[in-house]
């Protein structure tokens, strides 16, 4: 997660010559929590899902990928969810009921996530319930629109 400076002053250049994956580039210009996502070290991700096989890890929806039968098998995304945030929680939790495995690629597969700016959609307490704790796998709309 690029801060909003770094963003600004970066050029395609800078990725062309793969400047951006020096950390000595990012370094100071990012969210303290992602740090460890911006560097290669796919090693240290293999011991990582040694040590916790057991861990549920979530999805973002910007970073993942998925093979398009499992997506099909839930009927996709639940198209009710309105703004941000909700339909990688759904999705997420709607694979799991589905029996199906989500695998972390941090420290393998790196993105740069530039600043930009969004307005949030507040989720009632009732909406996040509903959608983020799903107790089925398929969707009714989804791909595949309920009669």
């Amino acid at each position: 997660m690029l801060d909003q400076h770094l963003t600004e002053r970066m050029t395609v250049d800078d990725v062309r010559s793969r400047r951006i994956e020096k950390s000595s580039f990012w370094s100071g210009h990012c969210d303290k929590g992602s740090i460890k996502h911006g560097m290669y070290a796919p090693a240290i991700n293999s011991i990582e899902t040694l040590l916790h096989s057991g861990r549920h890890y979530g999805i973002l929806g910007s970073n993942f990928s998925l093979f398009r039968g499992d997506y099909y098998k839930i009927n996709g995304y639940d198209e009710r969810i309105i703004g941000r945030g909700l339909e990688d929680d759904n999705l997420a939790n709607r694979f799991r009921v589905e029996g199906l495995r989500i695998r972390s690629m941090s420290r393998r597969a790196i993105q740069y996530h530039m600043f930009h700016f969004f307005d949030p959609v507040p989720h009632s307490a009732e909406t996040i319930k509903k959608f983020g704790a799903p107790d089925q796998a398929w969707s009714l709309y989804g791909i595949i629109k309920a009669q």
